[in-house]
């Protein structure tokens, strides 16, 4: 009975799926990107670099693993090239500090580059940050 009641205590106070969230569901910091309750993902088209496009490939097809495309609030793969405006480019590179792609944005907060990404993935913290 006691796990009963806490299993519904856990249930009723427990947040909305992301996309049913309003936006200003938590206290957000730094630039509005237009990514709250959003999985984003921004990348290069225009790389000349191998390892760049390799590691661009290699976190789609983890997200893929993981069905993050498939979900509502994942938004498709956004390209940082020509066609973006250069002062949308530059606020996104700001949040994330880097100029490195592919960056992965939960929540309108950077997670993370490749690297950081398949790090938080070997050690299980990557499946918490998704289901923000």
């Amino acid at each position: 009975k006691a796990k009963a009641e806490a299993e519904a205590k856990a249930a009723a106070t427990a947040l909305p799926p992301p996309m049913e969230r309003k936006a200003d569901w938590r206290a957000y910091t730094g630039t509005d990107l237009g990514g709250r309750c959003r999985i984003r993902v921004y990348f290069s088209t225009t790389t000349h670099s191998v390892i760049i496009r390799k590691n661009t490939e290699m976190l789609q097809s983890l997200l893929e693993s993981k069905q993050v495309h498939k979900r509502p609030d994942f938004e498709p793969w956004i390209p940082l090239d020509m066609d973006m405006d250069k002062e949308q480019r530059d606020k996104i590179f700001e949040k994330a500090g880097t100029r490195q792609s592919p960056m992965l944005f939960v929540d309108d907060e950077y997670v993370g580059g490749f690297a950081e990404v398949m790090e938080l993935n070997e050690t299980g913290a990557l499946d918490k940050i998704l289901d923000y």
